[in-house]
């Protein structure tokens, strides 16, 4: 589906002379279409790592990140479906995701220089990795949105150049 995409907006950029947000929506959504695949491989990725935990008692903090990504994706999606309006920032959201992979980290060498060998812990911070990754790609998406829409990458960017206008 992505090389449809990126084929059809080579196509339109040939066939026509595209200026301003014609050529922002293009290249907008050659950027989403890319964002989206890498969020679907990212997904395979955590379907394979969960059958080395078929029982799924996954940690409090790992529920955590998946519920914070799991409401920064519908937030997107209801995005480009048109059912919601670019009202807040992604990159905040994505930082829970950041700090949550942080501590997964900063618990994994601690336990390595006491010679833990817990093996569930790295299995945790491979998936604590693969969702923080998948933030960072959903956040891409929600920027380019806004930048489709509004020609600024970040939400801060529309509300100072809306009050100097």
């Amino acid at each position: 589906m992505r090389d449809r995409i990126l084929k059809r907006c080579f196509d339109i950029m040939s066939l026509q002379q595209l200026r301003g947000q014609d050529l922002r929506w293009i290249l907008g959504f050659q950027r989403i279409a890319q964002e989206l695949e890498r969020v679907a491989d990212y997904a395979c990725d955590l379907a394979e790592l969960s059958e080395l935990k078929p029982e799924g008692n996954w940690s409090v903090d790992i529920l955590q990140m998946t519920r914070q990504l799991t409401d920064m994706t519908d937030y997107t999606v209801g995005i480009l479906k048109g059912e919601k309006e670019i009202i807040m920032d992604l990159a905040d959201e994505d930082d829970v995701l950041d700090q949550a992979y942080a501590s997964f980290k900063a618990v994994l060498v601690k336990g390595s220089q006491t010679k833990s060998n817990d093996g569930q812990l790295g299995l945790c911070l491979v998936v604590a990795r693969t969702i923080e990754r998948m933030g960072d790609h959903i956040v891409n998406v929600a920027e380019t949105l806004l930048y489709i829409q509004t020609g600024n990458r970040r939400l801060a960017e529309v509300s100072i150049t809306a009050i100097q206008e």
